[in-house]
């Protein structure tokens, strides 16, 4: 019985852990009224985090906001198209004999 309180309680925690980091808790009607990395969601009217809400970039990509919107960047040392999915640089030039 303790394991499974302890199953539900992490299970719980994880969830409060992923709404409170989506989503700020103000209501809002407009982008303006939200921090600059948050976006107004018209459906729930809360400023929520367009990263999590939203994007899918791709392998090798992470996602950043700026000016309330989200967009996604190949992470660094690797290059290519960051909604699809980005490499190393040095494997573009091994493989292909150049970069990009």
């Amino acid at each position: 019985m303790a394991r499974i309180m302890l199953v539900v309680s992490l299970v719980f925690l994880t969830y409060l852990q992923v709404a409170s980091t989506s989503s700020s808790g103000v209501k809002c009607v407009q982008h303006s009224e939200c921090p600059e990395t948050m976006a107004c969601e018209s459906e729930s009217s809360l400023c929520v985090d367009p990263c999590l809400a939203h994007s899918k970039c791709g392998t090798a990509a992470s996602c950043h906001v700026y000016e309330h919107l989200a967009s996604c960047r190949c992470d660094p040392g690797t290059e290519g198209d960051p909604y699809r999915s980005c490499s190393s640089s040095t494997v573009n030039l091994l493989v292909y004999g150049r970069l990009g």
